[in-house]
Formats: C-alpha cells, structure tokens, sequence
C-alpha cells in the first residue's frame, strides 16, 4: 500500500500576495535541499502530474480535503522548486487565509502526494525523490508538526485514531450518498480516502513494532480474560474499512 506522504517546504514560501486579484504566489516545494525527514526532491518530480494532471490540483487549507481554498492558475517547475500562481476563492476560508498570508501569519506551505519514484544513498540515509503523483498543496501553520502530517493522528492512541477514521468514512459516505457530486468534490474525496489508506497502513506499521501480551493471573480461580491488542483493533478497523470500499465503491 502507497503511503499518502505530506512535506513542507519551510519558512518564508510566498512569493507574493495580490489582494485586488486573490491570488498568492508560492513555492509548494523546494529542490535540492535535504529536508527534515531527510528527504531530496529533485527537478522533473512533478512534471508528470503537471502534464496530466494539472486542472485536478487543489489548494487546501492545513490537508483538510473540507477546507479548499483555491486552485492552481499556474504551476511549474523552475530552478527553485515547485512554483504556483494560486487562485483563492472569495469565500470566508479564502479571504481568512489572504489576510493571514498578507499578515505574515501564514507564511508556510505543504504538498500532499504520493512517491513514484525514488532511490535511497545508505551511506548518507537520504532518499531521493524523481517522481511524484501530487494530489494538493496546503497552506499550513507549521508544516512538521503532526497536524501537518497525513490527517494529523499520529499522537493519538490506536482506538482514538480509529474513531477519528470512522468519522472521516462516515462523512465520505455522507457525500457520496447525496450523489450529483461535482468533479471537484469527486477529486477531493480521492485525496481524502487516500489520506486514510495512508492512514491505516501507518497503523498496521506500528502495530508491528509493539507486541502486547496479556496478563496472566497467579490465582487459578480467575477466569481467563480475553485483552485485545493494539494490532486486534487495527485489524477490526481495517476490516471495516475493506467493507465499507465494497458498499461504496
């Protein structure tokens, strides 16, 4: 299963910002740089997606596939990184976020994709990436930290991360059953089942690392008692995720 990766480009990525015409330039990513997941993107990364795809890009508020705020006038590669002439929709969330911009307050950025192609230099532990399949660029507060990673659950415990999953399903299944969707709608409910397979896999990944074993009692007048583990949960949400694919899908 393909990881849903997110990466912020750092401090000080808008280029500038047009009030009169909701527009803001910025850098969604940087090439060249070992970044601090020890990461190397490299020219040519998004020149496929750009080339394919580019109508279907979003711009989002924080990863959050309920929160667009624009999308795309122009996107290309220059010597520097990823560089975009985003278009802002006059709604509240998007004039919110032209004066937090305009303010300085938001003044970091972040892509969510998926790695195509990449190699690894053990001798330095750093990955290089050639090639990605983008899904969106975010404006975020901070880009490392975990509300800026994949859907923002990895300090929740197992069982709270499923219960959040389950809410992000429910409201899918919300959308999808209203029907008549938009092709806009139907490309952010992409990313957002692509930030929960994400999601489940990291779980399932954890899951492996932790062995629990349940208590046994000295007293031989107790009866057994069944412990579910960290894994056991993992596996019933994940079961229920695989059945609710069937119905919906």
């Amino acid at each position: 299963m393909k990881l849903y990766e997110t990466k912020n480009v750092g401090l000080n990525q808008v280029e500038d910002v047009d009030t009169t015409g909701n527009r803001i330039i910025l850098y969604a990513a940087r090439f060249g740089n070992v970044d601090s997941h020890s990461d190397i993107i490299h020219p040519g990364a998004f020149k496929k997606t750009i080339t394919e795809s580019q109508s279907r890009l979003k711009h989002l508020w924080q990863h959050d596939t309920n929160k667009p705020v624009g999308k795309p006038e122009s996107i290309i590669e220059d010597q520097n990184g990823l560089l975009v002439n985003s278009k802002i929709s006059k709604t509240q969330l998007g004039k919110d976020l032209m004066i937090l911009v305009e303010d300085g307050v938001m003044n970091e950025n972040s892509i969510g994709f998926y790695t195509i192609k990449a190699s690894k230099d053990e001798a330095k532990g750093i990955r290089n990436i050639h090639e990605v399949q983008l899904f969106e660029y975010s404006s975020v507060t901070w880009g490392s930290n975990d509300q800026a990673q994949n859907i923002g659950l990895k300090s929740l415990t197992v069982a709270e991360q499923s219960n959040e999953l389950e809410k992000k399903m429910s409201l899918l299944e919300k959308h999808l059953r209203q029907g008549n969707l938009s092709d806009e709608m139907c490309e952010l409910l992409v990313i957002q089942v692509a930030q929960i397979k994400s999601s489940i896999a990291e779980m399932l990944e954890q899951s492996l690392t932790v062995i629990t074993e349940p208590e046994v009692s000295t007293l031989q007048s107790e009866q057994p008692v069944e412990v579910k583990s960290d894994r056991d949960e993992i596996a019933d949400f994940y079961s229920a995720y695989i059945g609710y694919n069937k119905n919906n899908y």
